[in-house]
């Protein structure tokens, strides 16, 4: 249950002249492995002359930049309308169709049941055996269950979605900090993480006016994470269906971290 949107790094690319392809470990989710894969492709576009060149190789590959340019390209994505339904054949019998269906009074083996003949009215579990079923009086009156009923696609662009402000670059540098990483978290996460740290770890006697604005700030920086959850919620419904379970547990847990500065504030 976890996501990963951060970078590729940590490998020099002094080894792409060595290397006859890399192993990777992508999310999932398909949609949200944008980032990752696009900064290898980044990094493996690293030629031997250009690791040549410079005195020190690690400076060929920034990963700053690449992040960059992996989220500038990735952001269109949140725009475009994408259903994430996919068709499944309907099949059906056709009226004339006669259906096999093995008789009851028949056992596994094909052999005859020992107790025979049983009474239909006598099936029902429960029921009176006075009491005579009604059935209809012609065919026609039952339901046609094999009609195949016609569902026109109705395209995304014409589904009245909520109206909502665009997913910016701002607010895709604040999700790959929240899930960056294995075991290490981006400076946005990192810095929120400090703040409630040392909030909720402070004297009581401590707590002053400095104390009471940095609550303001953190709550502040919460109100980003609410934002964003409502700014996934755009025409993009992959998207939306494969981030918002995560980013809904990050606004869940700040929510309380929230209500709980609020109560010893």
């Amino acid at each position: 249950r976890r996501m990963f949107l951060g970078l590729y790094c940590g490998r020099s690319p002094a080894l792409v002249p060595l290397l006859s392809g890399v192993l990777t470990n992508p999310n999932c989710e398909y949609e949200i492995n944008f980032i990752p894969l696009h900064t290898l492709a980044t990094w493996s576009r690293i030629s031997v002359n250009d690791s040549n060149n410079s005195a020190d190789t690690e400076d060929v590959y920034d990963p700053s930049k690449a992040l960059e340019s992996a989220v500038q390209d990735w952001l269109p994505q949140f725009g475009i309308s994408e259903n994430c339904t996919t068709e499944i054949p309907l099949i059906l019998r056709s009226e004339t169709e006669s259906m096999d269906v093995e008789s009851p009074d028949k056992t596994d083996s094909g052999m005859e049941s020992p107790l025979g003949e049983r009474d239909p009215e006598l099936m029902s579990v429960g029921s009176d055996p006075s009491e005579k079923k009604t059935t209809p009086s012609s065919p026609t009156e039952l339901p046609n269950l094999c009609e195949e009923e016609v569902v026109e696609d109705t395209p995304m662009a014409d589904v009245m979605l909520p109206h909502h402000d665009p997913v910016t670059a701002e607010d895709l540098f604040l999700l790959c900090d929240m899930f960056y990483l294995p075991y290490q978290h981006g400076s946005r996460a990192v810095q929120i993480l400090l703040e409630l740290n040392w909030l909720i770890n402070c004297n009581t006697d401590e707590r002053d006016a400095d104390w009471s604005n940095k609550v303001e700030q953190f709550k502040l920086k919460c109100t980003a994470i609410d934002d964003l959850v409502t700014k996934i919620d755009g025409p993009n419904r992959s998207l939306h269906y494969e981030i918002h379970p995560y980013i809904k547990e990050v606004q869940t847990a700040l929510y309380r971290a929230r209500k709980y500065l609020t109560r010893v504030e």
